[in-house]
């Protein structure tokens, strides 16, 4: 998001409240002075609720954004009083009917630096949907466009469902590839990789090059900063497996010198090897923990 405020909400305090005022609400901003309405009465609860999950599923279906609970719309500061519930347990509650659940991150709330008052505000984060469209408990479908919430047209639906159908054939192939190596690594493969320790090692077991396309198409993996983080560790530990493969054959047709015999040189190869294995097997493992994928990986204790 290009906004001048942290990325990560966590991150804010009360300093980062009071430049909200110079923050003009956008594509990826909203502000809102309450988190319950004031009046309370069962026809303007339901419609706050109404207008919260709109806005929150238009965030959803587009890229992603932020509300800020306890500012007016010119960005001072409002702050809100704590409901009886815990926090997130009152804005779960409110959107709870969403179809998919949107992901949310809820902060921590930002206490007023005044003894005198318990008001806080509250930044909540409200992640891109990686199943769209996402609809309202009365099956509306609202799209996010600079600083508005709007019904999503026909034309913007059309896309949504072909963007979204991409996205799950990337999706799919991401989890067959993984599931390829988990399987070549159970049972015969795995006793490949240990047994014959001075043979050369088995670098035709693992198809880096298919890891990385399908990793390549998933760039709406990118957006989250877990799947981020773990996607590039991914990366990092396939190149480490290539990189591997071009020191030993490189050594082997004379481009560069090997200072042991060739069983000894093929177990220290070989142990190299599997340990770069070892370490791009958790790492996808980690991915496919915090992207929710549907694939087949060792559980802690067989890891262990």
């Amino acid at each position: 998001m290009n906004l001048p405020l942290p990325d990560d909400i966590g991150d804010w305090n009360w300093e980062t409240v009071l430049t909200l005022s110079t923050v003009v609400e956008g594509q990826y901003l909203e502000y809102k002075a309450e988190l319950h309405r004031s009046v309370d009465t069962e026809g303007f609860d339901s419609e706050w609720k109404k207008k919260l999950e709109r806005e929150v599923t238009a965030f959803a279906n587009a890229s992603g954004g932020i509300i800020v609970f306890g500012v007016d719309d010119d960005g001072e500061p409002n702050p809100i009083e704590r409901p009886e519930h815990e926090l997130k347990q009152s804005i779960t509650r409110l959107i709870q009917n969403t179809q998919p659940p949107v992901d949310i991150d809820i902060a921590e709330p930002i206490e007023v630096p005044d003894p005198e008052t318990d008001r806080v505000i509250l930044p909540v984060y409200i992640n891109e949907a990686t199943r769209k469209p996402v609809l309202t408990s009365d099956s509306a479908i609202y799209f996010r466009i600079n600083d508005r919430k709007e019904p999503m047209s026909i034309d913007q639906l059309e896309k949504l469902i072909i963007e979204r159908d991409r996205r799950q054939q990337a999706i799919r192939q991401l989890e067959m590839e993984i599931d390829r190596f988990s399987d070549l690594l159970e049972e015969e493969g795995r006793r490949r990789l240990s047994e014959n320790a001075d043979e050369p090692p088995d670098f035709h077991l693992i198809d880096t090059d298919s890891l990385k396309s399908a990793l390549q198409r998933n760039t709406h993996l990118y957006s989250g900063e877990d799947t981020r983080e773990a996607i590039i560790k991914v990366f990092r530990h396939l190149r480490e497996v290539e990189d591997e493969e071009a020191f030993y054959n490189g050594v082997i047709r004379g481009d560069r010198e090997r200072r042991a015999g060739a069983e000894e040189f093929n177990k220290k190869r070989r142990k190299e090897f599997n340990l770069d294995i070892e370490q791009l097997e958790r790492s996808l493992e980690r991915l496919a923990e915090v992207a929710d994928l549907q694939v087949n990986v060792r559980n802690d204790e067989s890891s262990k």
